[in-house]
């Protein structure tokens, strides 16, 4: 991603997200035929190892706070059949004061036991208690049994 993006938090953007896809594989047993979603997908530091680990029966969603991190990664997956990136106006106090919805309110765009892997790479630093329990519950509604 351009460094004008990425600020300092990335630190070895493509380790990062190497070293996470293998805890999901390793620990999860995640297949590359599933279905997964990332809560704060950013720059797509996760989307990228597991647009080519996942297989075309596999799929990826994310969905962030910030906008032009989105556009930034709709444009760099479009290729990637399967992938997809949302932004969501979600006020963070730090990251987004102009947003619209409390995340202790948000629902995830998503229905029901969607997805067989939830991944949230530094977003409960973020939450306070009852945003991070609202995340949870949301989770709990998109993952599919046995996810």
């Amino acid at each position: 991603p351009p460094q004008e993006l990425r600020g300092v938090r990335y630190g070895d953007f493509v380790s990062g997200g190497d070293d996470l896809l293998i805890h999901c594989v390793t620990l999860a047993g995640v297949l590359p035929e599933a279905r997964v979603l990332e809560v704060g997908s950013g720059l797509g530091q996760v989307a990228r190892p597991f647009a080519h680990f996942l297989s075309d029966a596999g799929s990826y969603e994310g969905f962030d706070l910030d906008e032009q991190k989105v556009a930034w990664c709709q444009e760099r997956y479009e290729e990637h059949a399967g992938f997809g990136f949302q932004h969501a106006d979600i006020f963070n106090v730090r990251l987004r004061p102009g947003g619209g919805i409390q995340a202790s309110e948000f629902q995830f765009p998503y229905p029901d036991a969607a997805f067989d892997l939830v991944v949230c790479a530094s977003v409960f630093t973020h939450l306070v208690t009852a945003e991070a329990e609202r995340y949870l519950q949301e989770i709990a509604r998109v993952l599919a049994p046995g996810g």
